[in-house]
């Protein structure tokens, strides 16, 4: 039986009566394995002496939700704006990379005591990027926001978003940095107070944290765009800068 849907969003007709899933599950699982690396330099108390350290984690976190995912054949009919379920089936969900999993993470950090009362370091560090599913489309902007008429163009995430074979397979610029601080130790009988200032993304790279689409805009090579984390200051003039911070540790 094909019938008028009243919902707007969602002109799926099934001609058979099924399941509806879900599509909860309290059975997910995952697991992660990796090894670390330290390499690691102290500094001589008491005398002018160079420190550091540097740590490589090589690592890979996987999850499956157990959950069952949709897939149909639509064709739409020629009398109505319904469309015909043809055909449908359910695929299991399968193990995909998690989405905070992070392959290769570096971090290199050198020290310089050269007084009892300054200290000068830096550290770079380095982080394969999160992995996302990737947008490779729009569906043409089918629908429009009825408050002022502006077509939505929503975004496909591959020929079939469902299935966990698109579910985070891609990866966006790794991130990085360096960093550079300065610290100023005055020592007490009861402790000390160290004073210092730190600048943040020396060279001002632009690192990423993921993709935003402009759901007012259809999909082109600028649509998605990068999502920029936060590392460096924009002022006036389009000119940018390194983030720069200053703060006081007092140790009893």
């Amino acid at each position: 039986i094909i019938g008028t849907n009243p919902d707007q969003y969602g002109k799926v007709f099934q001609p058979y009566v099924v399941n509806k899933p879900l599509n909860y599950s309290n059975n997910g699982s995952g697991h992660s394995r990796g090894y670390e690396l330290l390499i690691r330099k102290v500094a001589t108390p008491g005398k002018r002496d160079w420190f550091g350290w540097i740590s490589y984690t090589w690592s890979q976190t996987f999850r499956n939700p157990n959950i069952y995912k949709p897939d149909g054949i639509i064709a739409p009919v020629a009398t109505g704006p319904e469309q015909r379920l043809l055909a449908q089936s359910y695929h299991n969900s399968k193990e995909t990379l998690y989405d905070y999993d992070r392959t290769h993470i570096i971090n290199i950090v050198f020290g310089w005591k050269f007084s009892q009362n300054w200290q000068l370091g830096g550290r770079w560090s380095y982080l394969t990027s999160m992995p996302v599913t990737p947008i490779v489309g729009d569906d043409g902007g089918r629908f429009s926001n009825p408050a002022n008429n502006q077509t939505i163009w929503a975004p496909i995430s591959a020929n079939n978003p469902y299935l966990a074979d698109y579910i985070n397979t891609k990866r966006l610029s790794d991130y990085h940095r360096f960093d550079v601080r300065i610290d100023k130790f005055l020592n007490y009988e009861w402790g000390y107070v160290n004073t210092f200032l730190e600048i943040i993304n020396v060279y001002m790279r632009q690192n990423v944290s993921g993709e935003a689409f402009n759901v007012t805009r259809p999909y082109s090579s600028t649509n998605p765009k990068p999502s920029p984390t936060f590392g460096t200051i924009a002022l006036p003039g389009g000119v940018v800068i390194p983030f720069f911070n200053i703060g006081i540790e007092v140790k009893f």
